[in-house]
């Protein structure tokens, strides 16, 4: 008999992994400590994830980095244009930090093994970026957009 996956347990199990991966970061987490955090079997943890990177992108997916590099971008040139929208920019970007909290420790210092390694190196080339562009006078990138 086939088993129905419930989306119950796939949430429990990406809540667990997230935490999981937060604190130990991924090269740290094996799938049965996620599988133990999440109150269920490894067997079963591996019927809804056939793998570990799976099992990553599910939680930090690549639409997630790309969606806070765009906020970080339309903050930054609100600040250095003096922009009417500046509080709007950042409290959209709080908002999405505050919103994905585990999931941007996990990108910005514990995602070593995965896609996202360089991702700290990358968001502080983006922020230097910002700041020599907005000391010569240059609009930043996210104005081009």
């Amino acid at each position: 008999m086939v088993q129905v996956l419930k989306p119950a347990v796939r949430a429990r199990i990406q809540d667990a992994a997230l935490r999981r991966f937060a604190a130990d970061g991924y090269p740290g987490t094996s799938m049965a400590a996620v599988a133990a955090a999440a109150h269920t079997a490894s067997a079963n943890l591996y019927r809804y994830y056939g793998s570990k990177q799976e099992l990553f992108n599910a939680v930090v997916p690549r639409d997630l980095a790309d969606r806070h590099d765009t906020l970080l971008d339309t903050r930054v040139a609100a600040l250095t244009q003096d922009a009417p929208d500046a509080q709007a920019a950042a409290a959209e970007l709080l908002g999405f930090w505050l919103d994905h909290r585990l999931a941007m420790v996990v990108l910005l210092d514990r995602a070593d093994g995965t896609p996202f390694a360089g991702y700290p190196a990358a968001f502080v080339q983006r922020l230097v970026r910002h700041a020599e562009q907005a000391l010569n006078g240059r609009p930043s990138p996210a104005q081009h957009e």
